[in-house]
């Protein structure tokens, strides 16, 4: 059997997808991933989809020189717009930012049912992404981190939720992710001291004067240090 490779953070966010059910791989680019999802029995069917005209003829390409194509069907979509309600299980949007996958999933919540699993993996806006999923009434029941070729990455599992107090009480859970502190992650910790080191040094080289667009400044920068510090204490509990 012909085996995908994928990179490990790509592999991380397929194998957070719950077994057994059909996935939307959104953005899916040249279908690596929905292929991993069919190969490794995860998925039992995938509708791979992607805006792009190029990515698709490739991911079509690659689904059928992997001989998956009784399991995905390739669909030209502008994010969730092709998808129905109750069509799939899960839904994957990985490696765009944070702002944009929180856009798709506003205008697409009409598809997401009451069922529906997500599986989001954005390159920033981390903040963000959490309060829109806390909006559209999402809890985050898993997170996950690594760090690939020196750039971190966080991957965030949500499923809809009928309680009404799925909403974080502290600014430090939305910001660094409240379950990726509990359970002290070594990998949060590792970011959070070195980027309380690159604050640091940007507050210590700001010049010393009086005029209103520095002091603004270093009031930004006081206040993102006072943020990790508190996010750090957790590692102290």
């Amino acid at each position: 059997m012909r085996e995908v490779q994928l990179t490990n953070r790509m592999k991380k966010v397929a194998d957070m997808v719950s077994h057994g059910g059909v996935v939307a791989d959104i953005g899916c680019d040249h279908a690596y991933v929905s292929i991993y999802l069919i190969k490794n029995a995860i998925a039992n069917n995938v509708i791979a989809m992607d805006i792009r005209t190029g990515p698709l003829k490739i991911a079509l390409e690659n689904v059928n020189k992997y001989e998956c194509d009784k399991g995905i069907t390739v669909v030209q979509s502008n994010g969730l717009e092709k998808l129905n309600k109750g069509q799939v299980d899960s839904i994957i949007i990985a490696g765009m930012g944070g702002i944009l996958i929180a856009s798709i999933l506003e205008e697409g919540k009409e598809v997401l049912g009451e069922d529906i699993e997500l599986v989001l993996q954005p390159q920033s806006d981390y903040q963000l992404l959490r309060e829109k999923l806390h909006e559209l009434g999402f809890e985050i029941i898993e997170e996950d981190m690594l760090v690939e070729l020196g750039k971190y990455y966080v991957i965030i599992k949500a499923k809809k939720s009928d309680d009404k107090d799925i909403n974080y009480n502290q600014l430090v859970y939305y910001k660094y992710g409240k379950l990726l502190l509990e359970k002290k992650h070594i990998i949060l910790k590792e970011f959070l001291q070195k980027e309380e080191a690159a604050f640091q040094k940007v507050l210590n080289g700001l010049v010393d004067n009086d005029s209103l667009k520095v002091l603004n400044r270093k009031n930004e920068i006081e206040e993102e240090i006072c943020i990790i510090k508190e996010a750090l204490k957790f590692y102290d509990m």
